[in-house]
């Protein structure tokens, strides 16, 4: 198998994730099960090529899982400590033995997110609004994916489009949108898919791969006020907060993450990058307002919706040459998101007055 065709597989079973009424620690062992052999089918020169054995390889990622079902384990039997220690020790503890080096990127300045908030009229929040939930609010904030009740962070999208599916669909005409932009460049743990080229495939992607999947995994009781598949990627983020430190070589803004919303066939687009998501956490909390380092550190659009934009911006239907034909670029999604992207932004710092 080659790297390409292993990169879709991946791809694949993220989408996938089978199994999924059976209790967690099944659901991870059957993923698990899948991910080696997989790696079993790639090429003898593309295993080469990653400087390791398959030997040691498949090791590690037996022990990524073998870490992730314990923490689960233990958070079940009531050791929450225990539980968020083991994976501390194995992704950030740089004097463990077994710990595991994961791929940090670099997000230039300038890159642009967003950020959508469903309504129920047409009226607009303001810029601000579209912020995280300010710490006066903070009983609003609920368990999410990477972060628990009580503790506000910032959620990006990569689209639009991703945050409307992450929003489970509102009324699209209603929802309000902006762009942001970061004023510096961001340091991030990526545990996204599209981030995995071929052209440069190394080690640490693997184990980056593995992580994705397990925090990735679909919720299968999405009524219900617990998710056990929010265990891990919880402890994650506050297994980072715990590390940072802006002297250390391995500070960390953030996590960038595909959305288990990426379903091809429920989706309208089937561009993975659509659907990447990054949850930056607050780095200062307040009895009032809004970080004031993450209002230092993005830029903020104008907040718009589409109904209001088709108004104050008419544009016509008329597809571009054939050629050029970009099915994202030309929907609703994609022609807003152009025109937030020539928005002047402000730093939210400059928006909020206390």
């Amino acid at each position: 198998m080659t790297i390409n065709t292993f990169i879709r597989k991946i791809k694949s079973l993220h989408r996938a994730d089978t199994g999924i009424d059976l209790y967690i620690v099944k659901r991870l062992e059957n993923q698990k099960g899948k991910l080696l052999s997989y790696i079993d089918e790639l090429n003898s020169e593309d295993f080469h090529a990653l400087g390791n054995t398959h030997f040691n390889i498949a090791r590690n990622i037996n022990y990524i899982y073998q870490v992730a079902i314990s923490c689960i384990d233990l958070y079940f039997h009531g050791r929450f400590d225990e539980s968020r220690e083991i994976i501390y020790n194995a992704f950030f503890n740089k004097n463990n033995p077994r710990h595991v080096l994961l791929k940090y990127t670099k997000v230039h300045s300038g890159t642009q997110f967003f950020r959508i908030r469903s309504n129920e009229t047409y009226d607009l929040y303001s810029p601000i609004e579209m912020f995280h939930i300010p710490f006066e609010k903070r009983s609003l904030t609920t368990n999410q994916r990477y972060s628990i009740s009580g503790y506000p962070c910032l959620y990006l999208g990569s689209s639009a489009y991703g945050c409307w599916e992450e929003l489970k669909r509102p009324d699209v005409e209603m929802c309000n949108i902006v762009a942001l932009e970061n004023a510096q460049w961001l340091t991030i743990m990526d545990l996204s898919l599209s981030s995995i080229s071929p052209s440069n495939f190394i080690e640490e992607d693997l184990y980056n791969i593995s992580l994705s999947l397990i925090c990735s995994l679909k919720v299968y009781d999405k009524v219900s006020p617990f998710k056990p598949e929010y265990i891990i990627p919880q402890a994650l983020l506050g297994c980072m907060i715990r590390r940072n430190d802006k002297s250390d070589p391995y500070y960390c803004d953030g996590i960038k993450y595909t959305s288990s919303f990426y379903d091809t066939k429920r989706c309208l687009f089937d561009d993975i990058s659509l659907f990447d998501n990054y949850v930056i956490p607050i780095k200062q909390s307040m009895e009032k307002g809004y970080c004031k380092e993450l209002m230092s550190l993005f830029a903020i659009s104008n907040t718009t919706s589409i109904a209001i934009n088709k108004i104050l911006n008419p544009y016509t239907n008329i597809l571009p040459d054939p050629s050029t034909y970009n099915a994202y670029e030309t929907s609703e999604f994609g022609i807003i998101e152009n025109w937030l992207k020539f928005d002047n932004k402000t730093l939210v710092s400059n928006l909020y007055k206390e």
